[in-house]
C-alpha cells in the first residue's frame, strides 16, 4: 500500500504563514516513499528514516519556499509555505 501513497512531505517546525526573524529559516521535517528532494529547487538530503533539515536564505517581505518530493515513479508531492519576516 506504501508504494501506491506516493511520496509525502511533513515540516515539523514552521507553518505557512508563520513570521521569524533574521536571513535565514532552518527546515525541518520528514519526507516519506521519496527518493529524491529539494527546497526551492535546490537537491536537499535526508536520512534513511526521511529526516530532513535545511537552511533556506529569506529576504524582508513574504517569502514563498516550495519543497518537493518525487518516488520513484517520478510522482510529485510539492508543499509551498510562505514565510514573513519581521
Amino acid at each position: 500500500l506504501p508504494l501506491i501513497l506516493g511520496p509525502k512531505i511533513e515540516v515539523t517546525n514552521i507553518q505557512n504563514g508563520d513570521v521569524v526573524e533574521g536571513t535565514t529559516v532552518n527546515i525541518r521535517g520528514t519526507v516519506l516513499r521519496s527518493q529524491q528532494f529539494f527546497v526551492n529547487g535546490i537537491a536537499t538530503a535526508f536520512s534513511v528514516n526521511g529526516l530532513f533539515e535545511t537552511i533556506v536564505p529569506i529576504y524582508p517581505g513574504n517569502n514563498i519556499l516550495t519543497l518537493t518530493a518525487l518516488d520513484r515513479f517520478n510522482r510529485p508531492e510539492k508543499i509551498t509555505l510562505t514565510i514573513g519576516t519581521k
